[in-house]
């Protein structure tokens, strides 16, 4: 191999990197592997990738973003492409068709045939809109299932989103409606008939009433009538508190299509509307245009790079998306997948691609086949990827494994052998029968599903199937109707400002700003008073460039902390403050265990448990990791003794040793606190552990069940397209 077809990376000290030494063959594939929170991000996107940006940046004569990459040297970069699991479009009208750039050949493909019928041609543009959802698709509204605990007494409050700063007015102005109506306050809502339930979700009081509330300030006097729980909340759309229990749901004037009927109603060949082409699946869209005969020689390149597309996307496992899907709703993992998609589909040469685990989300089989397509791409492009699946490991060339040094916040290259050493770790896999079954009817708006699952009580059940099948629907949207004191967690982030930080969010934090408080000099205020200047304790500094977009920098003056140094001389145990908030939760819990509360040290705990250990306690909550926000949320929930738990691929991101450790934690925590666990995976090793196993599988426009019973019995099911993986 000559120089020339190697990048050199030595001396990398980025964020926890341990100065260590890289090189990257071109038109190869280079694979880097490790545990959870062991630098891969760091070594892949914030120095590789980041370098390249940065050169690029530089040669056009642009003002780099904050590029934090730290290292001694570095020679003979490629040109890089970095495709990471997030997204950040907010625009609610933005749409596959449009992001991708497909709008003008859709549009010319449409209108070859309607000026071939004498008909006027089409235009996607702002004008055709539909008027009900102004074209976003979508019509947002309460999520009852969110909101509602049904089992909680109407005296007390059983609506979350009430549950703010007016919480005792909104609780008095229900019991006033109650009496008003005549319903027994002490009634939970599910007791209620579906006339009176129907009372206080859709029927507006008739009375003023007098309300002396309770409020932060004091004591408050106002009178109102009292507006149905629907109502009150299409009156504060916008609140921001309402947001987590906001639902979108498809517009009924559109069907999702975003224009206007004149439009979408328009019959482009067959019985195939317009509507039909934008809402319908891209692998029976691409049937379709399969079918198309003697297109014109002016389109037909066009066309046929959008069956390039389509087709990759099928093999990628997002068959199930289609033109009109908002960009917004995608998933971090279908938003790369989709990149990724258009990147393969197209002619690209000589450039390096970096992957941020690319096999998130998918089926085996689906896996199987990526990896086919990653081989294909190398010969004339070389790829970077960051990934836990052993497949991908099996077609890579070259192997860079990462570990966190023993008793230090550190990361260094170690080798294979040794990571797979790491990686040994024997677990009997633990069947637990369940007490009771709970028959569930798969209705849904969303899915058009055939047939009934049981869920097993005090179990752990496995969900799986192929993409877009409606696993995660089942969860969010199906389970809370069925099981008492549900909760579903998935992956979405946390909401918090930027100065929400893993001790705040846990109420450690202020566990520990008492202890300061009762052994040291500071009082209360000094934690306002203290707080570094330059950032006013945000820890990070935005910085505004020439081209007016905005930088977001770590604090100098604070090293990220948010307070000033002189903090520094208020200590216990030899510890400052501000080096508490740098320390792992792991040598936190370790060092402070016998000051902190009960609650503090439970969560703690717990959270080690659940292998975020290694996150320090003034960690932002923006900067987690989707895994590491549900595990965060997983915790808070079983911190409430909630009894079921729904849980959105929580394998993703995790190495196997984490997997097997996750699963450890299940069984402790379903023997000890008789917990059900319904869990949405595509990883075989976590599906081999379950006690039972649904899978389904997407069928043109339904989803049936394949399987419906314990893991053990999966083997003799023929139809099953999982068994063979486990």
């Amino acid at each position: 191999m000559s120089l020339e077809n190697k990048a050199f990376y030595k001396g990398i000290r980025t964020n926890i990197l341990d100065n260590i030494n890289v090189e990257i063959e071109s038109n190869k594939i280079t694979y880097i592997g490790g545990a959870s929170g062991s630098g891969k991000s760091s070594l892949a996107f914030q120095t590789i990738a980041d370098i390249s940006n940065c050169e690029l940046d530089m040669l056009q004569s642009k003002m780099s973003n904050s590029y934090t990459y730290d290292l001694d040297s570095y020679d003979n970069i490629q040109m890089m492409i970095p495709l990471r699991q997030l997204n950040f479009n907010v625009n609610p009208k933005s749409t596959i068709m449009t992001y991708f750039g497909l709008k003008k050949t859709v549009e010319l493909l449409i209108n070859n045939f309607l000026l071939s019928a004498n008909k006027l041609p089409i235009q996607f543009s702002i004008a055709n809109y539909c008027s009900s959802c102004g074209g976003n698709g979508y019509i947002k509204n309460i999520d009852i299932n969110s909101t509602l605990d049904k089992y909680t007494p109407l005296n007390k409050l059983p609506f979350r989103h009430w549950q703010n700063t007016y919480k005792d007015f909104y609780q008095q102005l229900l019991n006033e409606y109650l009496n008003e109506i005549c319903i027994d306050g002490n009634k939970c809502f599910i007791d209620l008939s579906v006339e009176e339930q129907n009372s206080i979700l859709y029927k507006n009081g008739s009375y003023d009433y007098k309300i002396a509330y309770k409020y932060k300030t004091g004591k408050r006097h106002k009178t109102s009538k009292f507006i149905s729980v629907i109502n009150e909340f299409k009156k504060s759309i916008f609140n921001i508190d309402y947001d987590n229990y906001a639902k979108l749901i498809v517009c009924d004037e559109c069907a999702s299509s975003r224009f206007n009927k004149v439009l979408t109603k328009t019959i482009v060949f067959d019985d195939v509307t317009i509507q039909k082409v934008l809402v319908m699946s891209f692998d029976l869209l691409l049937i379709v245009i399969d079918g198309i005969k003697d297109l014109p020689l002016s389109i037909k390149p066009s066309v046929m790079s959008l069956k390039r597309f389509l087709s990759m996307c099928c093999s990628l496992g997002l068959g199930h998306l289609n033109l009109s899907r908002g960009i917004t709703t995608l998933s971090g993992g279908e938003l790369q997948r989709l990149r990724l998609a258009k990147i393969l589909s197209g002619s690209l040469s000589g450039i390096t691609l970096v992957l941020d685990e690319p096999t998130s989300s998918l089926h085996p089989d689906e896996v199987s086949q990526l990896s086919k397509l990653l081989s294909i791409f190398k010969k004339r492009n070389t790829l970077i990827i960051v990934e836990h699946n052993s497949l991908l490991a099996t077609i890579s060339d070259q192997h860079y494994y990462l570990s966190r040094v023993d008793g230090k916040d550190k990361a260094t290259l170690i080798s294979k052998a040794n990571y797979q050493k790491q990686q040994s770790y024997s677990l009997l896999p633990r069947f637990f029968s369940g007490n009771s079954f709970k028959d569930i009817d798969l209705n849904s708006t969303y899915i058009d599903y055939t047939g009934k699952i049981n869920i097993p009580v005090q179990s752990l059940l496995g969900l799986c199937g192929s993409s877009g099948c409606g696993k995660s629907t089942i969860l969010k949207t199906i389970l809370p109707d069925y099981l008492k004191d549900y909760i579903y967690v998935s992956q979405k982030p946390i909401k918090g400002n930027i100065n929400s930080s893993i001790g705040s969010y846990t109420g450690v934090l202020e566990d520990i700003r008492k202890l300061y408080i009762k052994y040291t000099d500071l009082e209360k205020k000094d934690f306002q008073s203290l707080k570094c200047k330059k950032c006013q304790g945000k820890g990070v500094i935005d910085i505004t460039n020439y081209y007016e977009s905005s930088v977001r920098i770590c604090c100098d003056d604070c090293g990220g902390t948010g307070y000033n140094s002189k903090f520094d001389k208020y200590k216990i145990k030899s510890i400052n403050f501000r080096t508490i908030l740098t320390l792992s939760l792991e040598n936190l819990l370790n060092t402070f265990n016998e000051e902190l509360s009960n609650k503090s040290k439970n969560a703690l705990s717990l959270l080690c448990r659940l292998g975020l250990g290694y996150l320090t306690l003034g960690r932002r909550i923006t900067s987690l990791s989707g895994g590491e926000n549900q595990r965060l949320k997983l915790a808070t929930a079983l911190l409430k003794n909630t009894q079921n738990i729904g849980l959105d691929e929580p394998c993703q991101g995790l190495d196997d040793l984490a997997i097997k450790k996750f699963i450890e934690f299940i069984y402790s925590d379903i023997a000890t606190h008789k917990r059900t666990y319904i869990v949405a995976e595509h990883n075989p090793l976590f599906l081999k552990y379950t006690s039972y196993i649904i899978e389904l599988n997407r069928m043109s426009e339904k989803t049936i069940i394949l399987f419906d019973g314990r893991t053990q019995d999966i083997c003799t099911c023929k139809e099953s397209k999982i068994a063979k993986w486990l």
